[in-house]
């Protein structure tokens, strides 16, 4: 995959994730966050264990163990954006949650000692006082503070980053749709224990 292609694939699952806040803003309402997180993701890991146990087989402890940890990143992620689902609106929080499109490719430089091409980090900056603009002094009074739902949201965008970062990492080792599976599994699990 290209670096491009790469891009546009991230843009379309930072916007399929957006409209995720809405209904789980609407969930939030009736069941709590580490409650819902548990149930939507033992659901989904259920029904994609019925459909693909065939790549479940014969797993490695490598791909189990590097689903695990996919799944604990991942899983302090959704723990985070739900909490601040219930404290910020669901914009703001998509919003600073999304600064990992932001975070990913300068983390990456750092990771690989380069330096991110000019226009790449020009869009970066840009991007991250564009969020500012939208997100932070909403209110007279508020000025430059933000609030604990948008704490909240900007720790799901460093955890959701090193998810991006991890989950670049490990599918290229092993079966991705396995260790998405196991992933999805750990997330369920630590939802429904942790509520």
């Amino acid at each position: 995959m290209t670096a491009r292609n790469a891009a546009w694939l991230l843009a379309a699952v930072i916007s399929a994730r957006s409209t995720s806040f809405l209904f789980s803003t609407i969930l939030l309402a009736n069941m709590g966050p580490l409650t819902l997180l548990g149930l939507r993701f033992t659901l989904a890991f259920l029904v994609l264990a019925l459909l693909f146990h065939r790549h479940l087989r014969g797993l490695s402890r490598r791909t189990v163990r590097h689903g695990c940890l996919m799944g604990a990143v991942f899983f302090a992620t959704m723990a985070f954006e739900l909490s601040a689902l219930t404290r910020a609106p669901s914009s703001t929080v998509s919003l600073l949650e999304n600064l990992a499109i932001v975070i990913v490719p300068w983390a990456g430089a750092l990771l690989h000692r380069l330096l991110p091409r000019p226009a790449a980090a020009a869009a970066a900056v840009l991007a991250l006082g564009g969020v500012a603009c939208l997100t932070v002094g909403n209110g007279p009074a508020r000025g430059i503070a933000l609030g604990h739902g948008e704490g909240l949201a900007l720790a799901a965008a460093l955890c959701y980053s090193a998810a991006i970062l991890v989950t670049a990492r490990f599918s290229r080792e092993g079966d991705a749709l396995a260790l998405g599976i196991i992933q999805i599994g750990v997330m369920g699990a630590l939802g429904l224990a942790a509520a």
